[in-house]
């Protein structure tokens, strides 16, 4: 018999829960439009491919979350007729009610998945699920410094999308010799992975994937020292991002990473109806002193695809 799949959007999703009710956790890459016919006015093209995925046959729910404006809207609308979730997940994370606030919703959630699987997993279960998934992820970790930027994402896709926990079928590549860069936004679409080779191309070397597909929504490792479900809400809340008020711990995160990897320049890859990121390009800018490009996109056509093109290479040009 299949095991049933559920489908989610975000960094901010715990996997662990899903896994513990006996069901498969698959953060969903979605393939990006190849035109802008279909988009709603103000919808990026990441939001309008995931609410209109086809799902898999075994698929028995979708979870979202509150983070981006486009994808809570986009709740309301899949094409697919599956049941949705929204998750409510606190700006203001480092306050006592916004960490009440997310495992609230996180009980929920778990209240939800239990339509599917029949029962709540106990206390026991959780947890063996929490320490089997951290294993692996400490072992992700560990190789990161043994590969280049693209293949740690392509590895942290296979792991998300929960089809092989060994990652025996992976096979990664060495680091490259281009200007280190750190690449910055929001989500991949699964034709995204191409502008690691256009920079490659250009004399650049992503070496840092700081998107919400990337390293950067790693969530911490565990402690084990208390709730399991206070253990998810800590880890997960505390996930570096721009949405965050205060965002401070994603400018330190930054930082940290643009001295540990000598970083040169910034890319920042966002969706052009994506406010967030829009709003935070000069805050950037500003606050790192690096040269930084810009790199709006929206749908998948030739000539947006030109278009990058020739601005990447520009901008390597000032960087070599």
């Amino acid at each position: 018999m299949t095991e049933k799949s559920i489908v989610y959007s975000s960094c901010f999703v715990p996997m662990e829960i899903i896994a513990a009710h006996g069901l498969v956790p698959r953060r969903n890459i979605v393939s990006a439009p190849v035109s802008p016919e279909g988009l709603h006015e103000g919808e990026c093209s990441y939001a309008h491919g995931f609410r209109n995925f086809s799902p898999e046959e075994n698929t028995a729910g979708v979870i979202t979350v509150t983070v981006c404006d486009q994808m809570r809207r986009g709740a309301e609308r899949f094409s697919s007729g599956l049941p949705v979730f929204l998750l409510t997940v606190p700006s203001t994370c480092r306050t006592d009610s916004a960490i009440k606030l997310y495992q609230y919703e996180l009980e929920r959630l778990s209240d939800w998945l239990s339509q599917f699987s029949g029962s709540d997993p106990d206390v026991s279960v959780l947890t063996d699920t929490m320490k089997k998934i951290d294993h692996v992820r400490r072992r992700i970790r560990e190789k990161r410094n043994k590969m280049s930027a693209v293949s740690f994402t392509r590895m942290l896709a296979v792991f998300n999308g929960f089809d092989n926990l060994e990652l025996s079928r992976f096979t990664p590549e060495p680091p490259g010799s281009g200007v280190p860069l750190a690449l910055l936004g929001g989500p991949f679409s699964s034709e995204d992975f191409r502008i690691f080779e256009l920079f490659s191309g250009a004399g650049g070397e992503i070496v840092y994937d700081g998107t919400e597909t990337g390293e950067r929504t790693l969530p911490a490792p565990f402690e084990f020292n208390g709730s399991p479900m206070r253990e998810l809400t800590l880890a997960y809340l505390a996930i570096p991002d721009i949405s965050q008020r205060p965002n401070s711990n994603f400018y330190r995160e930054l930082e940290k990473i643009i001295k540990q990897r000598k970083i040169r320049g910034i890319v920042i890859r966002r969706y052009s109806w994506c406010d967030l990121w829009h709003a935070e390009v000069q805050r950037i800018v500003n606050f790192t002193g690096l040269p930084v490009l810009d790199l709006d996109v929206e749908a998948h056509q030739p000539a947006g695809i030109s278009r990058s093109v020739t601005r990447i290479e520009a901008f390597m040009e000032t960087l070599t």
